[in-house]
């Protein structure tokens, strides 16, 4: 089951066991499976990976939030919370952007009232 994989890697995240954590959920983030996609993105914001300094033409913050954006767009409140703390401290390769914060917080908020409902 993708949920019993994906908690197993979030506790290898916990550990601060990234690499192998990387590649338990990988595939299920390729997958499009929305809380894989946050953790690969928390993992390759570590800064904890042996990425090369740009990896497929992006550097490893944009990388990870690349993946961070991908689960906040599908729902993830988490994702969403990251996204508009980057664009509003300016971290990970962005710049502030208080639109773009509140566009994210708006979102979270969205999201965190399907999910109680």
């Amino acid at each position: 089951m993708p949920e019993d994989v994906i908690s197993h890697g979030e506790r290898l995240i916990g550990e601060k066991k990234f690499p192998q954590a990387f590649n338990l959920i990988m595939p299920y983030a390729k997958k499009g499976i929305t809380d894989a996609q946050f953790c690969a993105g928390i993992i390759i914001l570590s800064g904890e990976l042996k990425l090369p300094k740009e990896h497929l033409g992006l550097t490893s913050d944009r990388l990870g939030l690349c993946w961070v954006e991908k689960a906040a767009t599908q729902g993830n409140v988490e994702a969403c919370i990251l996204l508009a703390d980057a664009y509003k401290a300016g971290e990970h390769g962005v710049e502030k952007n208080a639109q773009l914060e509140t566009f994210w917080r708006k979102m979270a908020e969205e999201n965190e009232r399907k999910i109680k409902h």
